[in-house]
């Protein structure tokens, strides 16, 4: 009796290992099948390659023009400011330099220009002191005294149309401009709106 044959007892062994081989099979078979159809069904997720750029290329905008006010005279020879559209610009120096290649380039329209043709603007400075304006010397030719405030009342205006308290510097070819025209329009540094106003009267 004691030499029993343990064979049902081996039997069970194998069935409960078999059973267990196959338990492992079968939950790594369907993790497998898990992984494989979650990376069909979310490809950017799993995929390290695709990420968002830190610093993403901004998208190209459109250059806006500059709307600055120029200063034409009218028939009365009255200073008129007209809102005219300028190439976009980075400086108040750029703006200003736009705004007078455009005003020396003469009106177009029914208002006029007191500033004699071929005046070129030299050079254009904005400074914590006020704005810088070098002309050629054409700007001091022609016409009466008239013409010469006109002309004047334009630079000074046009100048100051960023900022209306601004002073501005006036000079012909580098040299600060003292007397204006043969009668000897005597030019007060720095120029403002409101001095000249009070000099000569004209808005």
């Amino acid at each position: 009796m004691a030499d029993q044959n343990p064979k049902p007892f081996s039997s069970l062994k194998n069935t409960i290992i078999t059973g267990s081989v196959i338990l492992v099979l079968g939950t790594a078979g369907a993790l497998i099948a898990y992984n494989s159809l979650h990376k069909q069904t979310n490809p950017i997720s799993n995929n390290p390659d695709i990420v968002e750029p830190d610093n993403p290329t901004p998208p190209v905008q459109i250059e806006e023009g500059q709307r600055v006010n120029l200063y034409w005279l009218n028939e009365n020879l009255e200073i008129i400011p007209r809102t005219t559209d300028l190439p976009k610009a980075q400086t108040q120096e750029e703006v200003l330099t736009n705004a007078f290649d455009t005003l020396l380039q003469g009106s177009d329209g029914e208002d006029f220009s007191a500033i004699p043709e071929n005046t070129q603007l030299v050079n254009l400075d904005v400074k914590e002191n006020g704005v810088y304006v070098d002309l050629s010397s054409e700007f001091t030719t022609g016409g009466g005294s008239a013409s010469m405030i006109g002309r004047l009342g334009q630079v000074i205006y046009t100048a100051s149309s960023l900022n209306p308290e601004s002073p501005v510097w006036l000079s012909v070819n580098g040299e600060p401009l003292e007397l204006l025209g043969g009668e000897g329009l005597e030019i007060e540094q720095p120029m403002t709106r409101d001095l000249y106003e009070q000099q000569y009267g004209i808005e």
